[in-house]
């Protein structure tokens, strides 16, 4: 899903796509392609973007840069969201405060300072049932 971003300098930030919207910009698939929904077709749409991708970066840039082009300039459908507000008595939509999922984004928080510190000691096997750490075996 990365891959396909672009930067948007209306909201300063990366545009993501949906994969029918990826499909349909970059794949040239057909409005009967992406009607059929099921996990294994998802799958294949996106191992072939990747592909596609993989060739592009190896072989022709220019023709990434055009369909990222044509992936910015295409209207984008309404989400199934947006169409139905409300599916079998749930809310599809997302809350407002929603910011994502805290290890996926792009801004991790900074972690506090530690307040405890460890101290790592190694054992020496003394005896078959007993432990000792190296500062409490005495020297003979």
């Amino acid at each position: 899903r990365d891959l396909w971003r672009s930067w948007s300098e209306h909201f300063k930030t990366w545009t993501h796509y949906s994969l029918p919207h990826q499909a349909k910009c970059v794949l040239s698939a057909t409005p009967q392609q992406l009607a059929a929904h099921s996990a294994s077709i998802d799958a294949m749409t996106t191992m072939k973007l990747f592909q596609y991708y993989l060739w592009c970066r190896l072989y022709n840039m220019a023709l990434f840069q055009q369909k990222v082009f044509l992936l910015q300039n295409t209207e984008i459908e309404p989400s199934f969201a947006k169409k139905n507000p409300v599916f079998e008595g749930v809310a599809m939509r997302q809350n407002k405060k929603y910011k994502g999922v805290p290890y996926i984004t792009n801004q991790p928080k900074p972690f506090a300072a530690a307040t405890t510190t460890v101290v790592a000691a190694t054992a020496v096997k003394v005896d078959d049932n007993v432990d000792v750490d190296d500062d409490d075996r005495k020297e003979e």
